[in-house]
């Protein structure tokens, strides 16, 4: 196999190998709110509640995290 003939099957595999995670990357979903200019501003993913009579919700509040500034 001559110098040239290589170099273009390398180049080929390099160009396959390269190609083949970009088709793999995740497609945004229509209510995914990264598609919005501002995301501030789009629907958030919440997960479902499985809850059959009550559900008591705890946590706290987003401005509450460690290293908030108030």
């Amino acid at each position: 196999m001559s110098l040239h003939a290589s170099a273009r099957l390398l180049t080929s595999f390099i160009a396959l190998s390269l190609a083949a995670p970009l088709g793999a990357q995740r497609v945004a979903r229509p209510g995914d709110a990264r598609q919005y200019a501002d995301p501030r501003t789009g629907p958030t993913e919440k997960p479902p509640l499985h809850a059959r009579h009550w559900l008591a919700i705890t946590g706290k509040p987003l401005s509450a995290t460690a290293g908030a500034q108030i």
